[in-house]
C-alpha cells in the first residue's frame, strides 16, 4: 500500500483490520513528530526523509544521533522503519535495518503494529525478507487485533506475500491461526494456484490438516460458511471453448474473463474437497456443520450459489428437504431471489417436488405466491431496464413457477385471503400502468 501526499500512514495498519476498518483517512500533515525543540524538528525530519525515502537525510541525522535510529517519531508511536516500510521505500528500509537491533525491529506503534506488520500490508516482498533476515519471529509477532502478518496480507489480497510468510510459519501456526487464515483467503479469493511462483496455501493448508474443513473462526464460521456466502460465477456463464490467437490479443477483457473462469473453477475445486471431509461426519453433525451459527445452504441459495448448492446436495440429497425459520426450502428462496437456475433444480428430483411445492410460509404463502411478490435482489430480473420489460420478464417468471405448483395452489388464499395472481396485481400496480398490452396480461392474472 503505497502512501503519498493526501493520506495518513496509520491507514496502513488501521483501515483493513475489524475495529478499524472504516476510520477516516487523516492528512499527512496532522501527524505530530514528538519531543521538544531540537528533538521535535529532529523527528520531523526523520519522518519526512522516511516518508520520501531520502536516506542521504536519515543517515545524516542519524550519525550524529545514533539512538534516533530505534526512536518513536511519531504521536502515534511510529518509527521511521514504520513509515519508510509503509511508504515502501526498500532501500531506506534495507539501509536503516542493518542500523537496528533485532529486538528494535518488534517495536510496535500504538495501534499494536510492527513495521513488519506494514510489510506485510504492502505485499512488497522484499521489504519482508530484509527484515526477516534479520529477525525471523518478526512474522509470528501479532500486531492489531492479536493478528498475524500474513492474515494482514491475506485480508488485501496479497497472494504473493501470503505464500511467502506461509512458508517461514509454516510450523509456527497454531489451529486458531490456520482456520482464521484459511477464512480470510476464502474472503479474499486467494485460493488455487496461478502460476509454479505462487502455491495454493488454502488446499496445503487443508491437506495437510484435514479437521480445518469443519474448524471454526472466532466468529464461529467454517470455510464452507466463507464460499457459501460469495455469488459464484455459475457454469452456463464459464465460456469453455478454446481461446483464438485474435481472441487474445484484441479483447482487453479476455485476461479478466480468463482470471475469472481459473478462480471459478478452484472455487468448485474446494467446495468439494471440504465437503467431502464434512459429510464423512455423522447427520447429527453434518447438521450441526451446516447449520450453526447461521444455514450455509440458504445463504447460498439467496445468494445464487447455484455450483456450491450442486456439490453439497450431490453428496448429501437430503439438503433439498430442509427448511429454514420461514418454512422455505433452497426452491422457495430461488423463487423469492429471482434465481431461475437455482430454481429450475426442482425438475431434477422427480416426484419429491411434489412435496416441496406444498410448504408455506407463516403467512399461508405458497411458491406462487412468493412468485408474485416485488423484492430488492441483485438477480438478472431486476437488473432489466424499464417498467415494461421488468413486468414483462415477472409475468415470465410467475408462469414458469405456477408450471411446478398443484393445481389447487394457484386459486390458493394465503391468510389475507389472496391468490397468488391477486397478490401479484397488487405487487405491481405502479409497474401496471407501463403499457395496454401488460394491463390486459395482468387481468388475466384475476
Amino acid at each position: 500500500m503505497k502512501i503519498s501526499n493526501g493520506n495518513n500512514i496509520n491507514a496502513a495498519s488501521e483501515s483493513m483490520l475489524p475495529e478499524g476498518r472504516q476510520q477516516d483517512i487523516e492528512d499527512l500533515a496532522t501527524v505530530v513528530p514528538t519531543g521538544d525543540g531540537e528533538e521535535r524538528k529532529r523527528h520531523l525530519q526523520l519522518y519526512q526523509a522516511a516518508l520520501s525515502g531520502d536516506w542521504d537525510t536519515a543517515k545524516g541525522i542519524y550519525e550524529v544521533f545514533p539512538r534516533e535510529v530505534d526512536a518513536k517519531i511519531t504521536k502515534r508511536g511510529e518509527t521511521a522503519l514504520h513509515i519508510s516500510a509503509a511508504a515502501e521505500h526498500t532501500h531506506f528500509v534495507k539501509q536503516l535495518v542493518e542500523m537496528m537491533s533485532k529486538e528494535a525491529l518488534t517495536c510496535k506503534n500504538d495501534a499494536g503494529n510492527t513495521a513488519f506488520c506494514f510489510a506485510a500490508i504492502s505485499g512488497v516482498e522484499e521489504l519482508a525478507k530484509i527484515m526477516m533476515a534479520k529477525s525471523s519471529d518478526l512474522a509470528m509477532t501479532r500486531g492489531r487485533g492479536d493478528m498475524l502478518p500474513i492474515c494482514m496480507a491475506a485480508l488485501l489480497g496479497h497472494r504473493k506475500m501470503v505464500s511467502y510468510l506461509y512458508d517461514k510459519t509454516i510450523d509456527q501456526l497454531n489451529d486458531g491461526d490456520r482456520i482464521e487464515l484459511l477464512v480470510t483467503l476464502i474472503d479474499s479469493d486467494i485460493y488455487g494456484e496461478q502460476s509454479f511462483l505462487c502455491s495454493d496455501v488454502a488446499l496445503t493448508m487443508l491437506k495437510a490438516h484435514p479437521l480445518l474443513a469443519y474448524a471454526r473462526d472466532e466468529h464461529q464460521l467454517t470455510a464452507l460458511h466463507a464460499l457459501a456466502q460469495k455469488s459464484c460465477m455459475p457454469s452456463y456463464v464459464v465460456d469453455q471453448s478454446p481461446p483464438g490467437f485474435w481472441n487474445k490479443c484484441l479483447n482487453p477483457c479476455y485476461s479478466l474473463a480468463q482470471e475469472k473462469k481459473h478462480m471459478h473453477k478452484q472455487a468448485l475445486h474446494l467446495i468439494q474437497y471440504l465437503w467431502e471431509q464434512v459429510v464423512l461426519l455423522d447427520d447429527a453433525t453434518i447438521s450441526y456443520q451446516i447449520g450453526e451459527p447461521w444455514p450455509l445452504v440458504f445463504t447460498a441459495a439467496e445468494r445464487g450459489n447455484l455450483d456450491f448448492l450442486t456439490i453439497i446436495i450431490r453428496l448429501y440429497p437430503d439438503i433439498i428437504f430442509k427448511v429454514e425459520h420461514n418454512m422455505y426450502s433452497i426452491f422457495h428462496l430461488a423463487i423469492l431471489n429471482r434465481h431461475e437456475h437455482i430454481f429450475k433444480m426442482i425438475y431434477q428430483i422427480g416426484s419429491i417436488k411434489n412435496l416441496i411445492t406444498t410448504y408455506k410460509d407463516g403467512e399461508g404463502n405458497n411458491m406462487l405466491h412468493l412468485a408474485a411478490k416485488v423484492v430488492e435482489s441483485p438477480s438478472r430480473l431486476n437488473v432489466i431496464p424499464g417498467a415494461a420489460l421488468q413486468l414483462q420478464c415477472e409475468l415470465l417468471w410467475f408462469e414458469e413457477v405456477k408450471k411446478v405448483v398443484q393445481p389447487r395452489h394457484i386459486e390458493e388464499n394465503n391468510k389475507d385471503g389472496k391468490t397468488p395472481g391477486a397478490l401479484f396485481i397488487e405487487q405491481h400496480k405502479s409497474r401496471a400502468t407501463a403499457g395496454m398490452y401488460f394491463r390486459s396480461s395482468l387481468t388475466q392474472l384475476k
